[in-house]
């Protein structure tokens, strides 16, 4: 358990205590006073499923009834909310980037051999091999880059980049789409003078810098984890393995086109 998940519950069981005593007194108060004068113990249990309905809000819960139950039972409800996780957007997501990537393989003048959309970050990039151009996706705007309009293709692995390519430098052994680096967990090693991806991270992103003008900088996000992954973790090899992929397949095409003259990349 992590420093700050023990500061939060030991603030919320001191809330809780606190909470539990007021709630009482404030039940007590209601029932036991005139109708002039119970408008305050109401007012405070009130703020109570306020308080609880806040935070559930804020975990991307409904806040109606998590109203009424920090209403009726403030201090296990408040608790309760604290230590629930955050409700994850990942499935609402998937059907999102699904829809991305039925866009991106509908485009006119651009066939799409290969597409990810990051359910992560609604992020992606997709590769039109004969034409050499690559699409990337940021939510619905679309840019079309050409091989040749790529300067930098980074992996950042919780902000620390673990594997660059700059344009111009020597990238040899790449073929795109081929068997790129054998073993996963191998990150591109003598091509970039990189380190591995090392156990234990929540956060992997692909980082691009391109030829273009108002949006020269495109993060597509392989992985996101609030646990942090390990080796034997299913989320982990399939995060290095697909790291490992589109890495691969960019430097690929930035080899491709080293030699090949420049064109101005268009947007959709």
């Amino acid at each position: 358990m992590t420093i700050a998940k023990r500061v939060t519950l030991a603030v919320g069981a001191g809330l809780c205590i606190v909470s539990l005593w007021s709630t009482l007194i404030a039940q007590s108060e209601f029932e036991s006073s005139t109708p002039s004068t119970n408008a305050l113990p109401l007012i405070t249990l009130l703020v109570f499923g306020g308080i609880v309905a806040m935070f559930a809000v804020r975990k991307g819960y409904g806040g109606l009834l998590w109203f009424i139950y920090g209403f009726l039972l403030f201090p296990i409800a408040l608790l309760h909310i604290l230590l629930r996780k955050k409700k994850s957007e990942i499935p609402k997501n998937k059907a999102i980037a699904s829809n991305l990537e039925n866009s991106i393989r509908s485009l006119p003048d651009f066939r799409a051999d290969d597409v990810y959309v990051s359910p992560y970050n609604l992020s992606g990039i997709a590769i039109d091999r004969e034409q050499a151009k690559v699409a990337l996706i940021a939510g619905d705007q679309i840019d079309i880059i050409p091989a040749n309009g790529f300067y930098k293709c980074e992996l950042l692995q919780d902000g620390v980049q673990i594997a660059r390519a700059n344009r111009g430098s020597q990238l040899l052994g790449i073929a795109v789409g081929g068997a790129l680096l054998g073993k996963a967990g191998a990150m591109i090693g003598g091509l970039s003078g990189s380190s591995t991806i090392s156990e234990n991270f929540h956060r992997v992103v692909l980082r691009l810098v391109v030829d273009h003008f108002d949006r020269p900088v495109h993060e597509t996000v392989l992985v996101d984890s609030e646990r942090a992954l390990a080796k034997d973790n299913k989320l982990y090899k399939e995060a290095v393995e697909k790291a490992e992929l589109w890495y691969g397949r960019v430097i690929g095409l930035m080899q491709k086109a080293s030699e090949q003259p420049r064109e101005l990349p268009s947007s959709d």
